[in-house]
């Protein structure tokens, strides 16, 4: 018998993140937002992006790419 090895660093992850659904609203766009900025650090953060400011997690996505316009 032998331990486990991890493969990634340990003392960097600080939990999990559960999936969202499309159907979800505000809840899909921050998992979307927390999938693609990394080291954020407020939900403000998140909602910037370029220096502008966003009213929604929706209205960020939509400003880094991440959704389809239609």
């Amino acid at each position: 018998w032998k331990p486990r090895a991890r493969s990634y660093d340990a003392s960097r992850v600080i939990g999990r993140m559960h999936a969202a659904a499309p159907t979800e609203g505000p809840r899909y766009y921050l998992y979307l937002l927390l999938l693609h900025r990394k080291g954020a650090t407020s939900f403000e953060d998140l909602c910037t992006v370029d220096g502008v400011p966003h009213d929604s997690f929706r209205g960020a996505a939509e400003a880094l790419g991440l959704l389809e316009v239609q």
